[in-house]
């Protein structure tokens, strides 16, 4: 696992050239573009932090119930969070302009090549809400959880919504990356179960997993939930510090 950079760094620049799947290919004129195969009949995906519901989360970051549910607003709340589930840094990048210090973990080297090129221009239009508080690494949060972290972060990979919203674009194109890439079984490093596992056995004051509202989470028994229309926010709080 590499070791947390910022996102200029240049231990990332090489993550574009990492191999890609049969029939998926970058599409490198002007933003850095992940074309799916044509029969999947999925559209581009690039990464634009700067316009849209994006930007506009990211502006209304302390407003967000992952904020919320992670305890950021709190005076005596973590400080750094390690996000187990990278992904498209929509998380990860709203919790850093809400002020905390994230460290994003991610393990499929293209989605991070996206997330590098987004938050890059961002930062190059100006716009960077995350400040100096966004970390990267490319590796199995299952297999190796940074120390001095105060809570974790978890957005599991559940299956694609039907509907066709923005949101479940994204995630279909990556749902589909992740089976091409990996034969088209989930790993266990996606499960909620492995992750929770992972989590629990750090040493962190707060897990917060993200689920969809019908999804009963994994044992032991949350110790708090935080209900939304469509998600939930999942809570275990460290018996020896119940922040």
């Amino acid at each position: 696992m590499m070791p947390g950079a910022l996102p200029s760094a240049s231990l990332f620049d090489g993550l574009s050239e990492c191999s890609l799947p049969e029939g998926w290919r970058w599409r490198r004129e002007g933003p850095l573009t992940l074309v799916p195969p044509a029969v999947l009949a999925l559209a581009p995906l690039t990464l634009d932090f700067t316009a849209g519901r994006l930007a506009h989360r990211l502006l209304r970051a302390s407003e967000e119930p992952l904020v919320r549910a992670l305890g950021l607003r709190r005076k005596d709340g973590p400080r750094r969070v390690v996000d187990m589930t990278g992904g498209l840094a929509g998380d990860a990048s709203r919790m850093a302009a809400a002020g905390a210090e994230v460290l994003l973990i991610e393990r499929h080297p293209a989605v991070l090549a996206l997330v590098v090129d987004g938050l890059r221009r961002a930062e190059a239009e100006g716009f960077a809400p995350w400040g100096d508080r966004l970390r990267m690494s490319l590796g199995n949060a299952c297999e190796a959880l940074p120390e001095g972290f105060d809570a974790a972060y978890l957005d599991p990979m559940y299956p694609p919504r039907k509907k066709a919203a923005l949101g479940a674009q994204e995630l279909r194109v990556l749902d589909a990356l992740f089976a091409a890439s990996e034969g088209g079984e989930r790993t266990e490093a996606s499960t909620p179960e492995a992750l929770l596992a992972a989590a629990r056995r750090g040493a962190f004051r707060r897990i917060v997993m993200k689920g969809p509202a019908s999804y009963a989470p994994p044992p032991p028994a949350p110790d708090f939930v935080h209900r939304g229309k469509a998600v939930n926010f999942y809570g275990w709080l460290s018996s020896a510090n119940n922040a």
